[in-house]
C-alpha cells in the first residue's frame, strides 16, 4: 500500500527534477534560485525549458529561471539573502 509519506516523497522528487534541485531543497527555510533545464524525468509540457517557474511547499520558494533572467534573479536573491544554486 502506498502511504501518504510515499506520495509526498515522490512528489518532492518530481518537483526536484522539474526545478533542477534536490528534493530536500523544499524543506529549507530560505528561497532558492536554480537554472531552468530540461530533465528527461520531468513532466513534459514543452520541448523547451521554462523561462520562469516557481513553487512553494510552505517553508520557502524555489525559483527556476532561464539564463536570460539569471543576472536579475541573482541580484534580487543576493539582496534578499536567498540560497543561490545558479
Amino acid at each position: 500500500m502506498i502511504t501518504r509519506e510515499d506520495i509526498w516523497t515522490r512528489f518532492r522528487q518530481q518537483l526536484g527534477w522539474e526545478f533542477n534541485c534536490a528534493p530536500d531543497t523544499f524543506d529549507q527555510k530560505e528561497n532558492t534560485i536554480t537554472c531552468s533545464v530540461l530533465d528527461e524525468r520531468r513532466r513534459k509540457f514543452s520541448d523547451k525549458p521554462f523561462f520562469l517557474q516557481m513553487v512553494t511547499l510552505g517553508l520557502s520558494t524555489v525559483i527556476s529561471a532561464d539564463n536570460e533572467l539569471q543576472s536579475v534573479a541573482s541580484q534580487m536573491g543576493r539582496r534578499e539573502g536567498w540560497n543561490m544554486a545558479i
